[in-house]
């Protein structure tokens, strides 16, 4: 996205306390202060936020409150932003109906957005652009030990236990888990896990792209509905088999996976077929790819007629149209997150 509208991404980390409620105490306060610091400093004509966190938002209309002249604001809303926990942030409702937009990726995302009162003239549904296969694309697996990535957070939702038993049932594979390795070890996944489990913490980009173009497949998986797994994206444009958690949103997004039920035997299954029928469903992978890019440009300057309280208007559906109607800041600021 910052590519596409020449955003400046911020990001406002602090190391003092990472996770727990005392985050909120500690490291949320120094945070805002940075965040509003900087806006004070670079007045940016368009502020685009993604949540959670929700507090974002307070942090945006403060900025809006004292900014003098028109700041367009984005909220890019993720599914926990919806949640029970994230919307009990003071006056969540409220503010994402004043904003200009509030982006959401899929129509899944849009219902529960509808659903905890989103204003439907303010929802805008712009689904993820497919990025750049990170290698060439291949018929047989990559020479070598056959190796499976499978990007992680470490969060609840990942059957991460099951991963690892379904590894140390394939000795010959390795397992390579990215993320915080920080938050594997404290959970205890490092304890007892098997040799061919490698857990390579975060990468930058460029040896990341190397991983996947050298991995036999990716392993996407979530145990909660309505998840759009940003690995999938990146399994799609790698052109490599994909193993995918088989929820009823993964299944319509990327129909030309492995799907797996998040058990121990299903992931293993699934290695094996992935491995012995690497062509076919890697074939499949790059058919899914041809069609987003199709899709993609079918959709481009078209845009979605919605209601507005003043009547009917022309809201953007695609990333040129959206481009468009963010045209009159000349100075842009993304921030991904404060968290």
């Amino acid at each position: 996205m910052c590519r596409e509208f020449g955003y400046d991404l911020r990001f406002l980390p602090t190391s003092l306390v990472r996770r727990g409620f005392a985050k909120a105490f500690v490291s949320y306060p120094i945070q805002t202060l940075c965040t509003l610091w900087l806006l004070l400093i670079e007045r940016p004509g368009v502020l685009w936020i993604q949540t959670p966190p929700n507090v974002l938002l307070n942090i945006a209309w403060l900025f809006r409150f004292v900014s003098v002249g028109k700041l367009v604001v984005v909220a890019d809303v993720h599914n926990s932003a919806c949640s029970k926990l994230w919307f009990s942030v003071p006056l969540t409702r409220r503010l994402l109906n004043s904003i200009d937009v509030v982006l959401v990726h899929n129509d899944e995302v849009r219902q529960t957005a509808l659903a905890v009162g989103i204003l439907p003239y303010r929802l805008l549904e712009l689904e993820d652009r497919v990025p750049l296969s990170p290698g060439a694309d291949i018929d047989a697996p990559p020479s070598g030990r056959l190796k499976f990535v499978a990007p992680c957070s470490f969060r609840p939702d990942e059957p991460v236990l099951a991963l690892i038993e379904a590894a140390r049932r394939l000795p010959d594979y390795y397992l390579l888990m990215t993320g915080d390795r920080v938050r594997a070890e404290n959970i205890g996944y490092l304890d007892n896990k098997p040799d061919n489990v490698m857990f390579t913490s975060f990468l930058p980009v460029a040896r990341y792209a190397d991983l996947i173009a050298d991995a036999t497949g990716m392993i996407c998986l979530t145990t909660e509905e309505g998840i759009q797994l940003s690995s999938a994206i990146e399994a799609v444009a790698s052109g490599k088999p994909m193993i995918i958690s088989d929820t009823v949103l993964l299944r319509s997004l990327f129909p030309t996976g492995l799907f797996v039920d998040n058990s121990a035997e299903s992931l293993t299954i699934a290695c094996a077929q992935a491995v012995r029928h690497f062509s076919r469903y890697a074939a499949d992978t790059r058919s899914l790819r041809r069609l987003c890019a199709q899709s993609a440009l079918a959709r481009s300057g078209r845009p979605c007629q919605c209601a507005h309280r003043r009547g009917p208007v022309l809201m953007p559906y695609s990333i040129g149209v959206l481009r468009s109607f963010l045209h009159c800041a000349t100075q842009r600021i993304f921030f991904r997150s404060i968290t």
